[in-house]
C-alpha cells in the first residue's frame, strides 16, 4: 500500500503537467452524432408535367426526424465544423388537385461548413466551462432527388443554402488528466436556400440533440 502511494505521488506532478499542457493547446478536434427534428418547408418548387396537358407538378417537403453528424476543430473562443444530416420526410410530388405521384422523391441530405463562436468565452478564463453557449453560421447545400417532369425519372439537384443558429454544449470530463471531454449538444438552426429553377427559395428550421467528444 505504501509503495502504491509513493508511485501515485510521483505520477501526480506528471499528470498535472500533462493537464496544464493540454489546457494550453490552441486547437482541439471534435466529432459527434445526434438526432435532428426537421420542420416542414411546404412547397419548394414546381415544373410542368412533360407527359401532356397543362398541369404542373408540385414538390413539397414535410418535416420529420433525421440523423446528423459533425466533425471540426475548435479553440477556446470558437472553431470550424462540417455538418451532414440525412433522413426525414421524402419530397412529395403532387399535382394542383392534390393527386400524388408515388416514388417521385427522396429524403433530402444537407451539408454545411460552419463557423462556431463561444460569445462568453473571453469572460470565463482559459479553462473550458461545463456550460458553453454558442452561435453558428455557415453555408453549404441541400441534395434533393426528385422527379418533377414525370418522364426522365428522379434527378439529383444541389441547392445552395446558408444556415444560422445557436445552442448549448454541456461538457463532462473536465477533470480528466488527458482532457478528453464528452458533451451533449442542443442546437437550433434556420436553413435558407437560394432560388434556382425548378425550386423556389424556401426555409427550414431544425432542432438537434447530439453527443460528441472533444479530444
Amino acid at each position: 500500500m505504501g509503495r502504491a502511494i509513493r508511485i501515485l505521488s510521483l505520477l501526480t506532478p506528471l499528470l498535472s503537467s500533462t493537464a496544464s499542457a493540454q489546457w494550453e493547446r490552441a486547437w482541439w478536434t471534435t466529432s459527434g452524432i445526434g438526432v435532428q427534428i426537421r420542420g416542414g418547408a411546404g412547397e419548394i418548387g414546381r415544373q410542368p408535367n412533360a407527359t401532356g396537358g397543362h398541369e404542373e407538378l408540385i414538390a413539397r417537403l414535410g418535416g420529420g426526424p433525421a440523423l446528423a453528424a459533425h466533425f471540426g476543430f475548435q479553440s477556446r473562443l470558437g472553431g470550424v465544423e462540417f455538418r451532414l444530416s440525412w433522413g426525414g420526410s421524402a419530397v412529395e410530388v403532387v399535382n394542383r388537385n392534390g393527386a400524388r405521384f408515388p416514388n417521385h422523391g427522396e429524403p433530402p441530405i444537407t451539408w454545411a461548413g460552419n463557423i462556431m463562436v463561444y460569445p462568453f468565452a473571453p469572460f470565463t478564463g482559459p479553462r473550458p466551462r461545463r456550460y458553453q453557449p454558442f452561435v453558428v453560421a455557415g453555408a453549404g447545400g441541400m441534395l434533393i432527388e426528385v422527379d418533377l417532369d414525370n418522364i426522365n425519372g428522379q434527378t439529383l439537384y444541389n441547392r445552395f443554402q446558408w444556415t444560422v443558429g445557436g445552442g448549448l454544449r454541456i461538457v463532462s470530463g473536465l477533470e480528466s488528466p488527458l482532457m478528453t471531454m464528452t458533451y451533449v449538444e442542443l442546437r437550433v438552426e434556420r436553413l435558407r436556400t437560394w432560388q434556382d429553377a425548378p425550386f423556389d427559395r424556401f426555409t427550414m428550421v431544425s432542432g438537434t440533440a447530439a453527443v460528441g467528444m472533444r479530444f
